[in-house]
């Protein structure tokens, strides 16, 4: 009687580690497509980060967007994709742009000034935008120029991962 309850067990815990070994292999493949799933997301968002840098800058060196406007825009977009290239001396006036912009009232506020005001602040904007345009134009032709880097890097490791064993 005691060699069948041995056998019994044995036979129980076997089928208790095979019974568990399928649902963590079941579990590791949920988080496998998981992560793929989010690098993917991470890729797509960082893709339409880059299109729209590049519409803008664009935009801005066929002065269809004036700087101030162009510069606000782009810094928030670089926040999201990188904080690091705000840094980069090339594309540092973006972010000397948004601060020294920052003063100038918009939407309601700006509503809310009178015209001589609104003609300072216009004065005001237009200095800065003389000041800073071949520095702002040449960032926005940078900023073209990433998007080819970042297009030609994400080419790259998708064929490098494609020749990964999986």
């Amino acid at each position: 009687m005691s060699g069948s309850f041995t056998q019994l067990f044995v036979l129980l815990g076997t089928l208790l580690i095979i019974g568990l070994s399928i649902y963590a292999i079941v579990l590791w493949r949920q988080v496998y497509i998981n992560t793929r799933r989010i690098q993917e997301l991470q890729q797509e968002q960082r893709q339409n980060l880059l299109d729209a840098i590049n519409v803008i800058s664009r935009s801005m060196t066929q002065d269809e967007l004036n700087p101030t406007e162009g510069c606000i825009r782009l810094k928030l977009l670089l926040e999201k994709l990188d904080p690091e290239l705000l840094l980069s001396p090339e594309y540092k006036v973006i972010e000397q742009m948004y601060e020294r912009s920052r003063e100038f009232a918009t939407h309601q506020a700006r509503n809310a000034l009178s015209a001589p005001e609104k003609l300072l602040q216009d004065q005001a904007r237009e200095a800065l935008e003389n000041e800073l345009k071949l520095e702002v134009r040449n960032a926005a032709e940078a900023l073209q120029r990433l998007d080819s880097a970042y297009r030609e890097a994400a080419a790259a490791k998708a064929k490098s991962d494609a020749h990964e064993p999986n």
